[in-house]
């Protein structure tokens, strides 16, 4: 998972998040996460056995930082090899053989 920013998605506010949205069984699932920012949701069904993640986002503005593309950062990070990145909606609804009209 990417550092964004040192106060953003810290251990501590994603325990928060987990505990408040807490995931079902993903072990041996596919699991698509849209709008992955820092890819902490990715690598948290990642480490509890989802056989593919694919995150998809875009760059933006981040405060102490200017313009982040996190896709790119992602990548760049991302030991995992469950986990792939995307930027584009429409190469991932071709990747997941989705009809164009989703």
């Amino acid at each position: 998972m990417i550092s964004v920013a040192p106060d953003y998605q810290t251990p501590r506010r994603m325990a928060a998040k987990l505990q408040a949205v807490p995931l079902p069984e993903l072990r041996g699932k596919r699991v698509l996460d849209v709008g992955c920012d820092a890819g902490a949701w990715c690598w948290l069904a990642a480490e509890q056995g989802a056989a593919d993640v694919l995150g998809l986002d875009r760059g933006r503005e981040v405060r102490g930082r200017g313009f982040v593309d996190v896709i790119k950062e992602n990548r760049r990070c991302a030991a995992h090899k469950a986990i792939s990145y995307l930027r584009s909606l429409r190469r991932c609804i071709l990747l997941l053989g989705l009809s164009s009209s989703v």
